[in-house]
This record gives C-alpha cells, structure tokens and sequence, in this order.
C-alpha cells in the first residue's frame, strides 16, 4: 500500500521551486482516430481567442484500436500512435507553451483494457499465469473453489458454451513468428510453451516414423528444441530466479523454433499436419478431444461470457470484463503506469492531471500522496515540502479527482489535490432553476402516473441489490469468502456461515449511502464521518431484513470500521485491514453502476435532475443555499473544475436546462403529455409482457424529445432521419441500463423494435400526426424560456469560485445525449467563423440584442461566454481569490435574481442573472427591462465596493452611490439581456 511517507519511484529531488499552473478556464477534448494531435493543434489558437486558458485532453495513452474516449489503455509506456506520431505530439504541445496554454492531461490508474492481444502484460499473465512477472499487476484471484481452475485466469469471451464453440471449429490454433497462439473471432491468445510438446511431439514422432535413422539434421533440431521446453520451470513456479530463468529460456527457445519452422520446409509442413488435425472437424466432436486438452493445460480458461457474473476472477472496471483492474497500489505497478505521464510532467509538457474514478483506488490517499511527491520530484520542488501542505500554498502539481459526492460530503482533508472535476457543481448550478414546488408536483404526478411508490433511495436500494446478485455477484463472492475466513479467526464469530455473511454484506453495501468511506488503517487517524456512514448503513440493514440475526450484521459493521478484537494476532489484523480496503473499493463501482447506469434511466420525474452526482429526489437548489456552497467551495477547493457538462453527463446543458423549465410549468406539462399519451396509444406494441413503450419510459422518450429538439424545424428529411437515429439509439441505451424489460446481458430485441418503431411512427411528418405538430410547438415555447437558463448558468459557472470547465463545443448550443452521442466530432471550422463574427464594430447593446432576437444559432451564448472570459482574463486573481459576496435582491421579483460580489481589495465584479424564466413571461418576450423586473432592487452589502461599474457584456455603466443602502436597479442592470457581468472600472 503507498503511504504518506512513501515513493514508489527513484526521482532525485532538486533544489527549485515552481508554483502549480492554476487554470483561468479549461475546455475538454476528446482524442480520438478522427481528432489527433494534428487536429487539436488547429484549433488552439481559436481557444486562445475564446478565452481558455488550458487544454483539458482525454487520456493520450496507447488505447484499444479505434477507442473514441481513450479509457481503455492498453500500453502506459507509449502515446497512443493513432493520435498521431511523436513529432505531431511535440508540435502540439510546442503550439501550447506558444500560446501560453496549460495541459491538463486525464489519467486513468484504475485499469486496462485487456481485449486486445496488443496489452502485453495481459498477454503474459495469459501465457505465464501465476508466473509471470505482470500478474502481479493485475487484482486476480488464483485460488479457486475447483481445484481443476486453480491457478487459472478465467476469460469470459465465448459468444456461445464452450463445447459449441469448441466443436463448431470456431477456436483454432494458428503459429506465426515462433509461437502458437489460439484464435478466436481475430483475436490471439498465447499458448504456454510448456504445453508445445502436444503440438511438436506429434509432428516429431511422423518424422522420425517416416525417416528412422537417415533423418535430416533439422528433424534432431526439433528434438533439441523439445529438450529445451521439458526443461522450463513450470508456471507455478514462485521461486524469482526460476521465474526469471523461464522467462529467458522460453523466448530463447521461440527464436529457435522460429528460424527451424523458417528455414526446413519439412518440419514447417509437419507442424502444419499436427495443427490442422488438432483444430479438429466440425461434425466430428472426437476431433476436438486434442484441442480440448491443450486448452486444460494453458493459465487461462476461456469461457461463455455469461460466466463472468458468477465465476470472473479478476476484478474489473465495474462489470466490464473487457476493463482489468490494476493493482497501483503497488509501487512497481504504479511507477510503470505512470512513467510517461510523470515524464510529460517533467518536461513541462502536461501542467495538471485528473484522476479518473479516484474512488477505484485500493487506497486513495496513498495513491495521491505518491502522485504529487512524485510531481513534485518532476517539476523540482524541493523534497521537503510536504504533498498537503504544497497544495495550500500553490506548489506541485494542478490535480483534480473525478470524485462524486453525496450531500454534506467533502473531499479527505489528506487528499494533495486541488479539488473535484465538478460534478457537485453541476447539480448545484443546475438546481437553481428548478422550481421547487413544481417540482414537487411533478414528483407526485409521476408516482401516480407510473404507479411507483418508491422513493429513489429505495430504487437506488433495489439497484444496488440487483447488480451485486447479478453482473457484479463474481466480486461479491470473493469477498465473502475472505469475510467467512475472517470470521473463522475468532470464536466469537466463527459460527457465522457463509451464506449469511454473504448476504449481509449485500445489505451493508446496498444501504451505504456514500459511494465509498476512506477508513484506513495506516492512517493517522479514522473518519469519525466514515465510521457514521457504515454505522448507519448496518443499521439500515438491519431494519431492512428483520429476519436474519442482527449480530450478523453486527459484525460485518465492526470488521468494516475497524474494531478488532485484541487479541488477534498480526497476520490477522493485517487480513482484516486488507478486506476492509478491498471492500471500500468496491463500493464506489456499486454505487456509480447503480445509481448513474441504472437507476436514473427508472426513475425520472424530471430527468434533467437524474445527473450524475445527482438525485431525482433531492430536487431545486434554493439562491441561500447556491451561496452557502459558493462560499465553502471558497474555503475549502477554491480551484475544482466547476462543469455544465462532460463526457459522462447524461444529457448536455442545454438539454437539462429545457427539461428544468417543466418544473415551472407542471401543469402544462402533465396536461400535454396526458394528450400525448393518448394520441399515440395506436403506436404502441402490445407484447406477452405489457404494452411497448412503458408509460415510465414513454414520460422520458418525452422529456428527452423536449431537451434535444433541434432550434430549426424537421423540414428536410435527412435531417429528421439523423435526429430519429439518435433518439432510438438514446432510448436503447436507456433501456438496457435501466434493467427492467431489457439490458445489456440479456437484450429484449422485440422490446426494444417496439419502442423503435413506436419513436419513428411519432416524428413521422405525416398530415395525421397530430402529435407531432402538437408537440413541436411545445418544444420551441420551452427551448425560447430556455435559452435565457442556459446563459444564466453560463455566467454562474464562469464567475463563482472554482476553475471553470467547458466540454467540447459547448459554447454553443449543447443539445447532445449520452455517451456516444455526446463524443461524436465537434465543427470548429463553424465556431471559428461565429467567435470571428462577433467582433463586430456595433456597441455592445445593439449587438446583444441582435442576437438574443434569433438565439437559435448559438451565437447569443458564445458571446457571452467570450466576453465573461475576456473578464476573467484581465482580472484573474478576483475571479481565483476574490472573496464571494452574496447580494440579496427585494421587490415584486426577487425570488428570481441571483447575485453575488467577487471582492479583493479595490477590484471587483458583480454578477446579476434572472432565473425561473418561464414565470416572467420568457416565452413571448426576453425577460429583459422595466417590464419584467419592475422595481426589484439587489442591495449591495458593505464588503462590495462603491463606484461606476461597466457591464463586461453590453457596455453600460452603472454608478453605486457611497453609503449605505447602497443598490442596483435589476430593470438597468438587467435591460438588454437577463445576465450582467459588472465590472469596478472607476
């Protein structure tokens, strides 16, 4: 385990300081075989012009041929080569520091991918097994319950059981260069030398049969090359030097098979004959019994996949069994998944990391710890200056941790970093313009409407149970067999079975209401805050299951907070230590898989609120509330990354921010989509199991039209075709994650051909669709009420405390779904020409309201952002460090103004936007001037300057008087547009 005091690379410390390069404002980009380096290095001088500050890139590391997002690593010494060559990556990366631009590079040290044949310390475990020198990299359980698995790597890969797979000639082994590989559906597996013999011996026994004495020399070659293999140490060797000596000798011997087989036409034709007859004939099961049993003796059992719920032995990126889980905790493991990365570091070439999935770690502050010391080392500060400490002060390295948190929860005071990617932003921007009470209307509507009494904790519940029984049930099992082993330590609990411990720990882990606690052993001290939340998750539990003995449950909870008995020896104390970190990482994949991947597509009363980081219950953010977090988020991480939307959000920003405006009109709302219901009754499918779509999933199909519908009519028939597709492709999506009448292991095709058709028959442009005109109406009222939202959220996220962050062309309308939809490929070519057409000579006002009259082309929401950050550039210590002033606002409409100060010393900034937009008339009318805001006033408190202010957006000035009762008038500020960004110019 790495601890505080501990660094797993050699790096010598040098004597200089250097500050950590904070960023003004990031923008995401996604790498992939269509945008490389090439591509990237066009377009930063249109991002220097935005106004960003720093490039926030998608993981460069070598990936699965093909990736689009780069998670699935499959080499960490190497930049991936479809992003483009070493001398593009320089190039880029000079154009960078040419700029004046950071890098803030995405890490992923959780796992890899291991699908491919091109990962070769997957491929060496698979040749090797225990033995080899990488299968201490990956997190595998050897032991197995069945003796015959022992010692073997399950492969769940087969589409089909292994016998007929195996007997439809579908696994075949194929030699190239020296080796023999087994070949299933393109990709290659590695056969374990020792077991060439049942390949070579054959083919040597027909030589020597078909030449006795007179055999040619290469026939005596071949028998001193099986010589060689009869000596190898075996894979289950643990004895270093012989896992070295097998390690040298067999690839020895790979050279010599390889220039044989190259040079003698009749060993090569011999070998081939025993080849052909082992890959067996279909139709002749007998055939395959050689095939079969060269199989048994390889490290690896290749299996249907099906098996990996309940048999997987090696712990995966969720229940994804393409993604191995790395055990980095390890420090020669993470010393060789880092060492480009921390070498980008060292060259200046990377200013920042983000940590992917943070909670995956076996021990994540040791893990961070070591990450930062080792920055430290990199970019040369002194090796005196402690990791935390060098954080506070502005040292080492920029990190931010992709680290989701539960309501009051905050980041470990030990973490060295400097904050959140900003999800917990995203939900609090987000909820500012929820209408609470319609929400709530909302809420109940819904239960009623889909005859669901549950509460989303109570779904997140059933979520949680239903993937650790099911995709997740394999990790489960290994870790109550090590709780059951641990309760054989001592007599108090020695009587507890396995079934009840295992099912105990389901409950515990399903009532945790945080994602993971950081409970540590090594640490100085332990989280009373994490104590709380296993105690209240036993409790819970125990509730729950009234049946089952309490003292059960007991002790899983004083196992997992680490109250041990006393006298348990060291060995045990120290396995005891090991579970709990275990299941600690554990958890955090059970939460996300359950709540983000599962339940958010159940349950949705107003789906914009089903976001990660999120909850559909806890819905609407109140303006006290907005300030109170402003003001910690000053305190504690005055430099996290403030999002609107990533490449994991549910649906992009301005998606949510037209489904919030239902929260203002529920009424409307819950009346259309009655009249919705009933007119489409005819599309629907009637299938043995219910009626297709679902009312549940038909009031999403709807929020999700109403979020993504395009500004421009579906006049042309391309055009609604590609917005069908994405549709069809969001709600197939949808319902697989959400498990109930389809999902990934078991696709209900029927199902899902109903909601498919039942979509396109609805956007049909048919003079009988009545819905569709019905609905298009409706679509363009919220979309006009809308737009004003999402510049209000603009103008929040880019001036509250925090670093804010822009995914790819987002700087104009961002109207995407989920992942794929949300990674395809962006037009800068367009965003280019639209920032360029906004240095027109007219004055601010004039141009501002030019452009709010046709908000539809995006334009209105690239100007603002563009001038907000040309703000933040010029006054970039009050936007970093400037302390928050929350201003209260009185009059007819001062529940729908937020405003705050940004103050250090004689510089400020005053932020003023509107929000719940529909109740002020935004569908007819901009929510702009005397109208609208009539005599509603924003009091400025003491601590914000007086003077003449001049709105970074239009250009007017606005003069505060000295004194007190000091104010500004929300009809002035607010004229022309419904955000004000002031700045003190005098």
């Amino acid at each position: 385990m790495l601890t505080s005091g501990r660094c797993p690379l050699g790096l010598p410390a040098l004597e200089t300081d250097r500050l950590a390069r904070i960023p003004i404002a990031t923008y995401r980009l996604q790498f992939g075989p269509d945008f490389g380096f090439v591509r990237a290095r066009d377009v930063l001088g249109y991002l220097q012009h935005l106004g960003i500050s720093d490039v926030y890139a998608s993981p460069l590391l070598m990936a699965s041929p093909g990736s689009t997002h780069g998670y699935d690593v499959v080499d960490h010494s190497r930049i991936n080569p479809e992003l483009g060559t070493a001398a593009e990556f320089a190039s880029f990366t000079k154009e960078l520091k040419r700029r004046g631009l950071g890098l803030l590079l995405d890490v992923v040290p959780n796992h890899m991918c291991v699908a491919t044949h091109l990962n070769r310390w997957w491929n060496d475990v698979l040749e090797n097994g225990p033995s080899s020198p990488f299968a201490g990299y990956f997190d595998i359980e050897w032991a197995a319950p069945d003796p015959s698995f022992a010692g073997k790597l399950l492969l769940p890969i087969l589409s089909d059981q292994f016998g007929r797979i195996l007997e439809a000639g579908q696994l075949r082994i194929e030699y190239q260069d020296g080796s023999f590989s087994l070949v299933y559906a393109d990709r290659p597996l590695p056969i374990a030398p020792k077991t060439w013999p049942q390949i070579l011996e054959p083919a040597l026994v027909a030589l020597q049969r078909q030449f006795g004495e007179d055999a040619p020399p290469e026939v005596a070659l071949l028998e001193s090359i099986l010589t060689a293999i009869g000596y190898l140490p075996p894979r289950t060797e643990d004895d270093p030097e012989r896992i070295r000596e097998r390690t040298r000798e067999k690839e020895v011997i790979k050279v010599r098979l390889a220039a044989l087989l190259d040079e003698s036409d009749l060993v090569r034709s011999a070998v081939a004959r025993e080849i052909d007859d082992i890959n067996g004939r279909p139709g002749v099961p007998a055939s395959f019994d050689r095939l079969e049993t060269l199989l048994l003796g390889q490290a690896y059992r290749i299996a249907y996949w099906r098996v990996a719920a309940d048999e997987i032995n090696y712990r995966r990126f969720f229940d994804v069994n393409e993604l191995a889980a790395l055990r980095v905790e390890d420090p020669e493991v993470f010393a060789a998944a880092h060492e480009v990365i921390l070498r980008l570091v060292h060259a200046g070439q990377v200013t920042g990391l983000r940590i992917d999935h943070v909670d995956g770690l076996f021990d994540p502050t040791g893990y961070l710890v070591a990450l930062q010391e080792q920055c430290h080392r990199a970019v040369d500060i002194p090796s005196h200056v402690r990791p935390r400490s060098s954080v506070a002060d502005g040292n080492g390295c920029y990190i931010v941790v992709e680290k989701i948190l539960a309501e009051n929860e905050t980041l470990p005071t030990e973490w060295p970093v400097h904050g959140t990617t900003g999800y917990d932003f995203l939900n609090l921007v987000g909820g500012v313009f929820v209408d609470r009470a319609g929400a709530r209307r909302l809420q109940s509507a819904y239960q009623e409407l889909t005859a669901t009494a549950q509460a989303f904790s109570e779904q997140v519940y059933e979520c949680k149970k239903l993937n650790l029984r099911h995709s997740m049930s394999s990790q489960v099992a290994m870790l109550a067999g090590r709780l059951d082993r641990i309760s054989n330590q001592h007599r108090h609990s020695r009587d507890f079975t396995l079934l009840s411990l295992h099912e105990a720990l389901i409950e515990v882990i399903a009532c945790l209401p945080v994602y993971r606690t950081y409970l540590n052993p090594a640490s100085e001290s332990l989280s009373d805050l994490d104590r709380g939340w296993i105690y209240q998750a036993v409790a819970l539990a125990r509730r729950r299951n009234a049946a089952m003995n309490e003292s059960v449950f007991n002790f899983v909870g004083s196992v997992l907070t680490l109250n041990f008995p006393e006298d348990l020896t060291t060995e045990d104390r120290e396995v005891r230590c090991d579970f709990v970190l275990r299941v600690q990482q554990f958890t955090g994949g059970v939460m996300a898989k359950s709540v983000e991947d599962t339940a958010f597509y159940r349950y949705a009363p107003l789906a914009s609120c089903a976001e990660v980081g999120g909850s559909p219950d806890d819905i609407g953010v109140s303006v006290e509330a907005w300030h109170r977090h402003n003001e910690r988020r000053l305190n504690t991480s005055p430099d996290s990354l403030l999002a609107s939307s990533t490449h994991d959000t549910k649906r992009g920003e301005d998606v949510r921010a037209r489904i919030r405006v239902l929260s203002e009109i529920p009424g409307r709302w819950l009346e259309a989509f009655g009249w919705f219901r009933q007119t489409n009754a005819r599309h629907r499918t009637q299938l043995p199991e219910g009626e297709t779509p679902h009312v549940n999933e038909e009031y999403l199909l709807y929020q999700t039209l109403i979020g993504a519908w395009p500004f421009e009519p579906l006049d042309d028939d391309k055009g609604r075709e590609v917005f069908v597709r994405r549709i069809q492709s969001y709600m197939q999506k949808a319902l697989r994650e959400a498990k109930v009448h389809s999902s990934w292991l078991s696709p209900n095709e029927v199902w899902e051909e109903g909601v498919g058709r039942f979509i396109e028959r609805i956007l049909a442009p048919s003079p009988e669709n009545a819905f569709l005109q019905s609905f298009a109406s409706l679509a363009q009222t919220v979309a006009s009420v809308a737009v004003h939202g999402s510049l209000a959220q603009t103008v929040l996220k880019l001036t509250a405390p925090g670093v804010p962050d822009f995914y790819q062309g987002t700087e104009l309308w961002d109207l995407k779904l989920v992942d794929p939809d949300n990674r395809s490929l962006v037009d800068f070519d367009v965003r280019r020409q639209v920032l360029d057409s906004l240095r027109n000579p007219m004055n601010g006002v004039e141009l501002a309201a030019r452009l709010l009259e046709q908000p539809g082309d995006g334009r209105i929401k690239m100007f603002v952002t563009h001038r907000t950050l040309a703000a933040r550039q010029r006054q970039p210590s009050v936007f970093a460090r400037g302390q928050y002033v929350p201003l209260m606002a009185k009059g007819p409409r001062a529940k729908h103004i937020v405003s705050f100060g940004r103050v250090l010393d004689r510089k400020a900034v005053i932020v003023v936007t509107g929000r719940l937009f529909a109740q002020l008339g935004a569908a007819e009318r901009a929510p702009v001037g005397t109208n609208v805001w009539a005599d509603t006033r924003i009091i400025l408190a003491e601590g914000v300057p007086r003077g003449t202010y001049r709105d970074v957006l239009t250009g007017c000035q606005h003069i505060v008087e000295r004194g007190r009762g000091a104010r500004l008038q929300s009809a002035a500020v607010l004229g022309h547009l419904p955000v004000a960004v002031l700045e003190l110019i005098s």
